[in-house]
């Protein structure tokens, strides 16, 4: 690992992330959090506290801001305490189609008053023919229940205390 690490020095070639984030740079020790290594994660919101406060000492200092980047990882070597961090680049900004939505839906809310204006009775119809059958139906298995019923002798408790 070592003569790959000299010889991406020599000719100028950066680590990708996945190697960095796999061995120290500094020590050459395998980090594999939590064992010794720690692992933390910087949201974009602890990034922007950290740059409030660059900028205000930057306005005393003129110095230069840094780039904005999104999320980026901390590892912290168990061995030398170094820090390697990888940043995540910022993800794009929430598009919206909310205008185009409402303008299709405007056209099908208005093909659909077309529609109903053509033909309002039939829908209401069959409705309530859907409701009277429904009802009927529920009134046929009530009668079939009382048929059944009264033709069956029904036994109470007093039926079985005469026998004994």
């Amino acid at each position: 690992m070592s003569h790959h690490n000299e010889l991406m020095f020599i000719n100028d070639v950066d680590q990708n992330d996945v190697q960095r984030q796999h061995v120290c740079g500094a020590c050459g020790h395998i980090m594999v959090p939590g064992q010794g290594t720690t692992l933390k994660l910087e949201t974009e919101k602890a990034l922007k506290r950290k740059r409030r406060s660059v900028k205000t000492q930057a306005s005393k200092t003129k110095l230069e801001h840094q780039p904005q980047s999104g999320t980026r990882k901390l590892f912290s070597c168990g061995k030398c305490s170094s820090t390697t961090k990888i940043s995540f680049p910022s993800p794009p900004p929430a598009m919206r189609r909310r205008a185009k939505i409402e303008q299709r839906s405007a056209a099908k809310t208005q093909q659909a008053t077309v529609a109903e204006a053509a033909k309002p009775a039939t829908s209401n119809s069959s409705s309530k023919k859907r409701a009277k059958n429904r009802k009927a139906g529920l009134q046929a298995l009530l009668s079939q229940a009382k048929t059944s019923s009264l033709g069956a002798r029904n036994l109470s408790l007093a039926d079985f205390g005469r026998l004994g």
